[in-house]
């Protein structure tokens, strides 16, 4: 049974808890539930000894049955890959699950056998608190995998789902902050979902009428609303009024499905060979059990890698395609509007499945190889990435008020059905979603005056090389990442809320020194560059005005982090450990470039914005 300590030298929790050494589930604050979850959100303090699991073993039927938490999971990631959005800048970013899993497996002959998993699992969603009451997060699934020789296939099914804690049926409307508040919007918010056709108000029984809607300038939750968006008004197709709740939905649920396949082609009698792999997922979301509304997605990926040179040298080429409504389940991360650097993706937010490796609303090709020689001793490795929107960002509700008959709707309509996401690449300007001082890319009859597709490329550069004696590893990483949607119209089209011209940066330099037996040092230096346009909710737009420029430079940001830590394994069941970093950061905008109106105006802000500060951590660890 592992016990862990950990420790962070911190001025409040949230610093701790961010930039510390990520605790265990039970002590974890991004793992709880604010009401009748594992534990309380506000749980303090974060460094104690908590139970964290127990397994039983039975060998000759090569079962194993784990109750608490697990930290890998057979299934297939693009199906299911635990709690992400873990908001700790130095951890893996999942937590498989904190419940029980049961493995096993049934050989079945010569070189042949069936393996099966079973889980369930609850999680927190880091945050999502409304009226004092959020919901608990409920996940259970398995898969059936079969292997015979050089092939094997795997099947997965997972079910997620929502319920209120405290009330007799699935109260509607928990989730807030994440979806924008129709025709009442301040800016920018993550998604853009509206109620599509068939859901607006006048199209609602009255029975749902008197039980929805506003009390006091706040959404009142339901347990009645069949609205995919149920913090709209209760006779409004908007959120006009509402304070507090505006756009909320939920309770959420999701089943995913997937196949994988691998194949393998030897071509000597060593290790070279091609492997061939194959993998299919399909997920039905419902952004309100309630709903008959569901968003269905599909994903597919195959890939070819070779093995040559007796594994030395590592090559593979993949094809890549994620619609824009695949696994979409969302959840809040806490720190809203924070970014992780390195690859600028958004952090206020996740999906249970990996959406790193599989991102959503993306489809292309990708190539990756390792080449290694002198017994390993030196080896480089690469990759290089060319994806593009699998769907532009382009509106798929886009209804005139009346359209559809008397009052149908009350107004115009213009956002995603629920379930479109992407991380980058967000909704086309316009008032009803961005604010009254948003661009507008669309005509009075809500026809776009563009439709860009987005384009995404990566590039990646690896060294590494080991030396005997002294022993010694040092690490060179250079990684970049690409995001470009040009727009051709002004600024007051929103055409610099359209434009995304952006490229982030991410080098390594490490050496790790194994001076003693039990003792390791580590040292070197890590550089973030996050620089060029990118500015949905139009915060520069007076600027953008002002200067007659739609791809000017608002973000750059510059951040170094010298480090210098050990690990100090005191006996086979104990180790521990500490790290010192330095964190220094520069802004390099333009001071000429201004948020907000202008300058002397409310919201304005100038650039440049600095800071730095060191961080001490460390850990403790004892298996038994």
């Amino acid at each position: 049974m592992p016990v862990a300590s950990r420790h962070a030298w911190r001025t409040n929790q949230n610093v701790d808890a961010y930039w510390g050494v990520n605790g265990p589930y039970l002590a974890n604050p991004w793992t709880a539930n604010q009401v009748g979850g594992l534990q309380n959100q506000n749980n303090s303090p974060f460094s104690r000894a908590v139970f964290d699991h127990a397994w039983y073993e039975h060998k000759p039927s090569k079962t194993r049955l784990t109750v608490g938490y697990y930290d890998t999971l057979r299934m297939d990631p693009f199906i299911y890959a635990g709690q992400g959005g873990i908001n700790n800048a130095y951890t893996t970013g999942r937590f498989a699950g904190f419940g029980f899993q049961l493995l096993g497996q049934f050989d079945l002959g010569p070189d042949q056998d069936l393996k099966y998993e079973a889980f369930a699992s609850r999680f927190g969603d880091g945050g999502n608190v409304y009226q004092n009451t959020n919901y608990t997060h409920t996940v259970f699934g398995g898969d059936l995998g079969y292997r015979n020789g050089r092939a094997d296939v795997k099947l997965n099914w997972v079910r997620y789902y929502d319920e209120s804690p405290g009330f007799s049926g699935p109260l509607i409307g928990l989730d807030n902050i994440t979806n924008v508040a129709y025709l009442n919007s301040a800016g920018w918010t993550q998604t853009q979902w509206v109620n599509p056709p068939g859901f607006f108000a006048n199209q609602r029984s009255a029975e749902e009428i008197r039980n929805t809607g506003a009390l006091n300038q706040a959404f009142n939750p339901n347990l009645v609303d069949t609205r995919p968006i149920g913090g709209w008004n209760a006779s409004a197709d908007n959120t006009l009024g509402i304070t507090s709740g505006a756009g909320n939905f939920g309770p959420q649920s999701q089943n995913s499905y997937g196949l994988s396949t691998h194949y393998w082609i030897p071509l000597t009698d060593g290790k070279d060979g091609v492997k061939l792999t194959g993998e299919f997922g399909h997920s039905e979301y419902k952004s309100n059990r309630n709903s008959g509304y569901v968003s269905t997605g599909n994903l597919g990926r195959a890939d070819v890698t070779a093995l040559l040179l007796e594994g030395d040298l590592t090559m593979s080429l993949q094809a890549l395609r994620v619609d824009s409504t695949y696994n979409p389940a969302l959840f809040n991360a806490s720190l809203l509007g924070i970014r992780f650097v390195r690859p600028y993706n958004f952090l206020g937010r996740f999906t249970l499945y990996d959406n790193g490796a599989y991102p959503q609303n993306r489809e292309g090709v990708g190539f990756k190889g390792n080449y290694s020689w002198d017994e390993q001793h030196f080896s480089v490795g690469w990759k290089a990435g060319f994806y593009r929107q699998t769907q532009t960002s382009l509106y798929d509700v886009r209804v005139l008020g009346g359209a559809l008959g008397a009052a149908i709707p009350t107004n115009d309509v213009l956002g995603f059905s629920p379930g479109f996401s992407d991380t980058v690449f967000s909704g086309f300007a316009h008032p009803n979603l961005y604010g009254k001082l948003s661009g507008n890319s669309f005509t009075a009859n809500l026809e776009p005056l563009e439709n860009p597709r987005g384009n995404v490329q990566e590039f990646g550069l690896y060294f590494k090389h080991k030396i005997d004696e002294p022993k010694l590893t040092i690490d060179f990483t250079y990684e970049r990442n690409q995001y470009r949607r040009d727009s051709g119209l002004g600024p007051l089209q929103g055409g610099s809320q359209n434009q995304v011209d952006l490229k982030t940066d991410y080098a390594l330099l490490g050496l790790s020194w194994g001076f003693q037996e039990d003792w390791t040092l580590r040292s070197g230096l890590e550089m973030v560059h996050a620089h060029g346009h990118h500015d949905p909710g139009g915060l520069h737009n007076g600027f953008a005005l002002a200067s007659g420029q739609v791809n000017f430079t608002n973000i750059d940001s510059v951040q170094t982090i010298p480090y210098i830590g050990f690990d100090n394994q005191l006996s086979k069941n104990t180790t521990w450990g500490l790290d010192l970093r330095y964190y220094n950061t520069r802004d390099l905008v333009d001071s000429k470039v201004f948020a907000g109106p202008g300058p002397n105006a409310i919201g304005f802000t100038s650039n440049p914005f600095n800071w730095s500060g060191p961080q001490l951590s460390s850990y403790y660890k004892m298996t038994f």
